[in-house]
């Protein structure tokens, strides 16, 4: 449910851009003046308050018959309902509204499952969360506010907003190339650590793909 309560009104497309030059799919990293970065478990973890662990969701491809019978096992839903949701879908496929209104229904059983892996996968296809991710170790970097509102109990990913849609593309190429040591914050999420700990395993961020 906190994940799909986050959302941004403005996308800092100069940061990110600057980001996604420097990313490398062969390593699944940012190359910057200080080294390689990545996103890890961890990070997915605090951003967003998922597990790290617990059961993996394994994923396989479906045809039409057997993605309604899914639906209907593991939601608990009927199968006149499962079929008109993947026709207003347009696939085999499901909304997020909708499955944010089945969740609420009758899911609460959802956070046995290790829902930062998938996740962290998902952003490392599309670099969707990137953006919570430098506000966090890169402080100097991109026009945002602090929540007034926020508190500790909540995702880190909802701690700020960007203050407009910033198209600066060469203003943070630079900054990236004069990155040093102390424009980074090493460990941002100490203060967290009550609510959100550190597994070992939320260091894993290879072998994704």
């Amino acid at each position: 449910m906190p994940l799909t309560d986050i959302f941004y009104d403005y996308v800092d497309k100069g940061l990110l851009l600057g980001f996604i030059e420097r990313w490398h799919f062969e390593t699944s990293s940012f190359h910057v003046p200080v080294g390689e970065m990545s996103i890890t478990l961890d990070d997915v973890s605090t951003l967003l308050h998922l597990p790290v662990l617990g059961q993996l969701c394994d994923l396989e491809e479906l045809e039409f018959e057997e993605t309604r019978t899914t639906l209907v096992e593991l939601l608990g839903i009927d199968g006149g309902a499962a079929g008109v949701e993947t026709e207003d879908a347009h696939g085999l496929k499901v909304r997020l509204s909708w499955l944010r209104e089945i969740y609420v229904q009758r899911c609460n059983a959802c956070g046995i499952y290790a829902w930062s892996v998938p996740t962290l996968a998902h952003l490392y296809d599309q670099l969707g969360g990137m953006r919570s991710w430098t506000y966090e170790y890169f402080p100097t970097m991109g026009r945002r506010r602090l929540v007034s509102s926020y508190d500790e109990t909540t995702p880190r990913a909802a701690r700020c907003r960007a203050l407009g849609r910033v198209r600066l593309l060469r203003r943070f190429g630079r900054q990236l190339d004069g990155l040093t040591y102390s424009g980074v914050v090493w460990h941002p999420y100490e203060g967290h650590r009550g609510i959100r700990p550190f597994f070992g395993i939320g260091m894993y961020s290879d072998g994704l793909d």
